[in-house]
């Protein structure tokens, strides 16, 4: 069991760092022109929240802690059941205001 916690707190790390690396050098402008980025960028959100929502179904005393965890899954909800409702500010802003706080709450978890 801890094992598969550690791997999904592992995942949403990697995932959550992987944004940080591709959003680093770009602008809100440059991002919204940059297609490939969005789409990287999407991807790993999606990872995060499954990785989120397993955590909740397995590990739920653990993920009841987990700050924002039902928003978290809902966007991964979003991205990828609801292409067309996608809002680049929202993604954007998660990536440059959120981001931060949840691999500081990961690596302590995973320490």
């Amino acid at each position: 069991m801890l094992r598969r916690k550690q791997k999904l707190y592992f995942d949403i790390l990697q995932a959550a760092r992987d944004i940080q690396g591709f959003v680093g050098t770009h602008s809100f402008d440059t991002f919204t022109s940059d297609s490939l980025v969005q789409a990287a960028v999407e991807r790993k959100f999606e990872i995060i929240g499954e990785a989120m929502n397993r955590l909740a179904r397995e590990f739920p005393d653990d993920a009841a802690s987990v700050p924002r965890l039902r928003e978290i899954i809902g966007m991964r909800n979003i991205l990828a059941h609801g292409y067309d409702q996608i809002d680049l500010h929202v993604l954007w802003s998660t990536s440059q205001d959120e981001l931060t706080a949840l691999v500081s709450l990961v690596e302590r978890r995973l320490s």
